[in-house]
């Protein structure tokens, strides 16, 4: 006999992540959405779960044949036919009507089939004409009831599929799960959103909001839980906050009384070539130096343009790739999702050994992003997360004018991270030349003077600022 509390896995990892490990066995769930939205792609991924676990399933099927079905399945590497060979699955094309009698009806052969398969988890796809068929709202909640309760006798776990319509069957109160898919085109894009929202649950909590997800071959529906949906969790041993790390440039360090606390975040800010990245990576080579393994995620170049560009400044970043001190992930920022993209650095990152972290640049993830308020609370989300496991990180983050400081200032990030580092260009004896200063550091003091750089073989070399020979004044507005 089952435990009332006992789960089983939904096949999509994510989704057993906002369910808290899964769906308590005996549910009923309305998966809703539009067509096109991946409902009966799940479905069949539910099942093709519980097979891999020697669960028997059924697939009531009122609109698709089984031969479509066996088709499409073989696109994300479920062999419906070797599953039914197996004893492991039923598929049954139904009508409603047929379908409600023989569940109200002692041991009818639907019964009997779900007896002697000892089936655990059934799929009916879809109810939607359930609208038509029985038109008056207290008869269709009767049918509707009598299914569910029928469900329920025979210990079954149920995936209840329906497309939603203005006048959708109203089911919604008596399952114990409502799922909805959404596929949007949003503003300004001209790709479509793929998006799953929990909108109830019994008898267990969940991670509420717009999850991501993408329909994948040969996997099906891959989830990315919503980034800030929950707390981080504490890290169970802590290295000292008192220690302090080298940014891989000495005259900086002195600048920064030190360096920077481990397990802190920075950001460096300022204009397209002025030498963000390079900063970034200098603070990874620094790492490894002290025996550290860092991690690089770039949203700009890909690995073999970091290595190639490297190479004149007398970094040999191949080499540490090979002995596994550095790794190098690189997404291209088009149809970027933050959900994904920070909950693939998360998982990357945490319990991996790695202890300094690149991400280059938080522009793309300004961009991605919905709306201000998700773009704020993913970064605090990863932000939290790094410093809970002690976990030095370094964002890059563009500004859009060359002397303006307004989008360092203003940005969301910038009261998060515990330190600041601004570069920008001013003029020279009439020649372009860069220069930084240091704006924030949390927890120390810091120079508070502007400093001119150079960049050549090493990376940068910072110079006193020569007020007599600037042109162009380094002032903050």
């Amino acid at each position: 006999m089952m435990k009332e509390t006992e789960k089983m896995t939904t096949g999509v990892e994510g989704l057993d992540r906002i369910l808290h490990g899964g769906i308590i066995r005996g549910s009923s769930i309305l998966l809703e959405g539009r067509p096109g939205t991946g409902k009966s792609i799940l479905g069949m991924q539910f099942l093709a779960a519980g097979v891999r676990q020697g669960e028997a399933g059924l697939l009531l099927s009122f609109e698709v044949k089984p031969r479509n079905l066996y088709r499409d399945a073989a696109a994300f590497g479920w062999d419906m036919r070797q599953f039914e060979q197996d004893g492991l699955l039923s598929i049954i094309l139904a009508s409603i009507p047929n379908t409600i009698e023989q569940l109200q009806t002692p041991n009818s052969p639907l019964e009997r089939t779900i007896i002697e398969m000892r089936v655990r988890r059934i799929v009916i796809d879809s109810i939607t004409m359930l609208e038509q068929l029985y038109p008056s709202f207290q008869e269709r909640r009767l049918v509707s009831m009598a299914m569910l309760n029928a469900l329920n006798r025979l210990g079954l776990t149920s995936l209840i599929i329906m497309e939603t319509t203005p006048q959708s069957p109203m089911v919604r109160s008596s399952v114990d799960s409502i799922w909805e898919l959404t596929n949007r085109l949003y503003e300004h894009r001209d790709y479509t959103v793929r998006r799953l929202r929990i909108r109830k649950v019994r008898g267990q909590n969940f991670i509420s909001g717009n999850h991501s997800f993408r329909i994948k071959d040969k996997v099906g529906i891959e989830l990315f839980p919503r980034i800030g949906g929950h707390a981080p969790q504490e890290s169970p041993q802590m290295p000292s906050r008192d220690a302090r790390l080298s940014l891989g440039v000495s005259a900086l360090d002195e600048m920064l009384n030190g360096g920077v606390f481990a397990g802190t975040a920075t950001m460096v800010a300022g204009a397209t070539g002025t030498g963000k990245s390079l900063l970034g990576l200098q603070f990874m080579l620094a790492g490894i130096q002290a025996g550290e393994k860092v991690l690089i995620f770039s949203l700009e170049e890909d690995v073999e343009q970091i290595i190639r560009n490297a190479q004149p400044l007398g970094f040999d970043l191949r080499t540490e790739i090979k002995a596994e001190r550095l790794k190098i992930v690189f997404k291209g920022p088009a149809e970027l999702d933050l959900n994904e993209h920070v909950g693939m650095i998360l998982s990357e990152t945490i319990g991996q050994g790695y202890s300094r972290v690149l991400v280059d640049s938080m522009s793309a993830y300004r961009t991605a992003a919905r709306n201000p308020v998700h773009f704020r609370d993913v970064l605090v989300t990863m932000l939290e997360e790094f410093r809970l496991h002690r976990i030095s990180s370094i964002l890059t983050n563009e500004t859009h004018e060359l002397g303006d400081l307004a989008m360092v200032t203003e940005d969301a990030v910038s009261t998060f991270v515990d330190n600041i580092i601004l570069l920008r260009y001013l003029e020279v004896n009439k020649r372009l030349s860069r220069a930084l200063m240091v704006l924030k550091t949390r927890g120390s003091g810091h120079t508070d003077s502007a400093r001119e750089f150079r960049i050549g073989e090493g990376g940068i070399h910072i110079e006193q600022v020569d007020a007599s020979r600037v042109g162009m004044p380094f002032f903050l507005k």
